[in-house]
């Protein structure tokens, strides 16, 4: 489904309405990021990334759009994450990965623009690649355990933990200060292997493993990751 398409059919005639009608002059802005931004959203696995500030917290008013809003969710696969301004800007220091994606595609729909605002760090940075590095590969390793051998289930969760594994690899061709924009996951792949001398066939073995291949491919795929990790540790700024 193409860009424009999801900005008028999607976001501009059901979300923002949703939207206003909940938050009213309580919202503050509206912003879509993630693949719809980068232009190569898939709607068989593609989620419909928002980012929603308010001026204040209102928990009555989150569940109310979670209520009126949740057939438009559910159909469109949106993922709204919702804080006020203050809580964006304030937490760039712990979320600079995701925040780093944010900042690197993504469209203003309504409202400020604060995503200028944002402070992010190499430093921060880092320490949030190797965090998320280990706690994938901690999870793969318990997902192997306690799914007894089976592929089917194995390979369900794996495809729960490819925007993550994506997201993260992108923060790790950051810190190199490589261009992440519009590249598909098979190019993010072969350029974090190019970047920091990986074994870009294992690397690529992450992709076959989401799809349900042999169980080789998700060793090969931790083995790339788990060699990742070492070298982020490393880093120093």
């Amino acid at each position: 489904m193409e860009q424009s398409i999801i900005l008028d059919t999607i976001i501009n005639k059901k979300v923002i309405p949703a939207l206003e009608k909940s938050f009213k002059e309580n919202l503050v802005s509206v912003i879509i990021y993630g693949s719809v931004a980068r232009n190569n959203y898939r709607k068989e696995y593609s989620d419909i990334n928002l980012l929603i500030l308010l001026n204040k917290n209102n928990p009555e008013a989150v569940i109310d759009f979670g209520r009126t809003a949740s057939g438009i969710i559910k159909k469109h696969r949106l993922t709204p994450l919702i804080m006020t301004e203050k809580e964006f800007t304030a937490s760039a220091d712990v979320f600079p990965m995701e925040y780093s994606d944010i900042k690197d595609s993504y469209i203003l729909l309504k409202g400020d623009d604060p995503v200028q605002k944002l402070m992010l760090t190499d430093k921060n940075l880092r320490h949030q690649s190797e965090s998320s590095l280990r706690g994938i590969i901690n999870q793969t390793r318990q997902y192997i355990t306690a799914l007894k051998g089976s592929r089917r289930f194995l390979t369900i969760a794996l495809k729960k933990m490819s925007g993550s594994i994506e997201s993260v690899l992108r923060g790790s061709l950051r810190l190199k200060k490589e261009e992440t924009g519009n590249l598909s996951r098979k190019d993010i792949i072969e350029k974090t292997a190019e970047v920091y001398s990986l074994d870009k066939e294992a690397g690529l073995r992450l992709i076959d493993a989401e799809k349900g291949s042999i169980f080789e491919d998700t060793a090969a795929g931790l083995s790339f990751l788990t060699s990742l990790t070492e070298k982020i540790d490393k880093m120093d700024f």
